[in-house]
């Protein structure tokens, strides 16, 4: 049998650890079906904090969408800085003969790369900007995606669609 605990926390802190549990199961799951695993159910742990804190459907499913947003937000920033840094080096090396290429140091170029990068890194992202962006849209997962979508159905919550 496993030990008991018993914890007591902030009501703050028991919001941040729900949040934390449901980003959690969203990384996992989502990971699971990128690899071809069944998707995982929602933690039990987060079941009984949302019982433990009252929590309404409604409560359940802004806190989850919010944490959806916040993924597909960092997951955006990631690719946008990695396309712009891509972006950075192809027109350094397109810009340079092949000869000289072998000119530079592999570090050298990385610098040229980072110089090109912070001085055009607007210029980068407006190349993948997504409609919206400018005034204040959401990132939302894609109308295709059926993560974790059964899982949410059995708590009575559905992922939202893209309306973008």
């Amino acid at each position: 049998m496993q030990p008991i605990v018993t914890l007591t926390l902030p009501l703050d802190d028991a919001r941040e650890l729900y949040r934390a549990l449901i980003l959690r199961y969203f990384v996992e799951d989502t990971l699971r079906r990128e690899r071809g695993l069944e998707p995982i159910s929602l933690p039990v742990l987060a079941e009984r904090i949302e019982k433990t804190l009252g929590l309404s459907q409604d409560q359940i499913q802004n806190e989850t969408k919010r944490v959806e947003d916040e993924l597909w937000q960092q997951a955006w920033l990631s690719f946008t800085d990695e396309w712009a840094w891509h972006r950075a080096k192809q027109d350094i090396l397109k810009e340079l003969a092949p000869a000289d290429h072998a000119r530079f140091t592999p570090e050298e170029l990385e610098k040229l790369t980072e110089h090109r990068y912070e001085s055009k890194l607007e210029h980068y992202l407006k190349e993948v900007e997504l409609p919206g962006h400018e005034s204040g849209g959401t990132c939302e997962w894609p109308a295709s995606s059926n993560a974790s979508s059964k899982n949410l159905k059995n708590k009575g919550l559905k992922k939202p669609s893209r309306n973008a």
